[in-house]
């Protein structure tokens, strides 16, 4: 069964998201993750920055 990604590797393809220059799929090449993947954790930082009450534990 395969392991998920390790934060730390969310948190450095966020970055260079943010950093702007690359696409997300042009990123997703460079990180070596699916494009589905780079789609899935951007909206959920979307998501988690528009209603933080909701996603706090």
């Amino acid at each position: 069964m395969a392991r998920p990604y390790a934060d730390d590797l969310r948190r450095k393809f966020l970055a260079a998201y943010d950093q702007g220059g690359h696409s997300l799929a042009s990123l997703a090449g460079i990180f070596q993750v699916s494009e589905g993947w780079a789609k899935k954790i951007s909206a959920y930082r979307t998501r988690k920055e528009r209603n933080p009450k909701m996603w706090s534990s």
